[in-house]
């Protein structure tokens, strides 16, 4: 049940061996690659030649965030191809996307990689949000378009075998900071709109995990607390 990241970006790096001893010993179900992970296509295989070679008693989870656009840790600086961002993929239209999120899902099933930390599938309703909105990681302030086209990278990931997940719950679209360095407050600016992708998805049987905000779970957990009082 646990994923942990590590350091370094080469196989015989101390905190990776670690980490592949603890994928052995049970300790870990899987490993995180960011970007400090990877330095070169060569040592990137490397790495995953030995996850996949361990002693683990089931299949280790391996796990990148790869969006496209600006999150894009396996892009043309390493050797792979890029995808465009969310934005650029909505305006190109659904056979592009198609064609996009085939080569992306195979790309990464063939390095080794078998969960990918995506799609987005918060709404760009702050167009103005330092970590969606401005970033181009958004497909839409529409949730049908959300869902549609987030529907599209999934199923082209199932077809090539890898997991994904959405994010960010409970929605991130409409705040005005970046939770990763602040908390974020979305008291005022979250609707319940923001959770149409995550029902549509759910109820197409579509969802493998969710990725959760906790900075932003706190306002939801308030918000659905203050509607029920409303209503008793």
């Amino acid at each position: 049940m646990i994923i942990t990241g590590f350091s370094g970006d080469t196989a015989d790096a101390p905190d990776f061996q670690r980490a592949l001893r603890n994928l052995n010993d049970g300790v870990i179900g899987g490993v995180l690659f960011l970007p400090n992970n990877i330095a070169s296509k060569e040592q990137l295989q490397q790495m995953l030649k030995a996850i996949h070679d361990c002693a683990c008693t089931i299949p280790p989870l391996i796990a990148i965030d790869e969006e496209g656009g600006v999150v894009d840790r396996l892009g043309d600086h390493v050797g792979f191809i890029h995808i465009p961002s969310a934005v650029d993929v909505q305006r190109d239209g659904l056979p592009n996307a198609i064609t996009q999120y085939k080569l992306l899902a195979q790309e990464l099933a063939d390095t080794g990689f078998n969960l990918n930390l995506a799609p987005v599938v918060d709404l760009n309703i702050n167009p103005e949000n330092p970590i969606i909105g401005l970033r181009d990681r958004s497909y839409s302030d529409d949730p049908e378009t959300v869902t549609e086209f987030a529907r599209t990278f999934i199923e082209a990931h199932r077809a090539s075998g890898v997991l994904t997940s959405l994010k960010h719950f409970p929605g991130h679209g409409s705040s005005s900071s970046d939770s990763h360095s602040s908390l974020v407050d979305v008291g005022s600016t979250w609707s319940d709109k923001e959770l149409l992708p995550y029902q549509h998805l759910i109820n197409a049987n579509l969802v493998d995990t969710i990725m959760i905000s906790f900075a932003e779970l706190e306002t939801f957990g308030r918000h659905l607390l203050t509607r029920r009082n409303r209503h008793t």
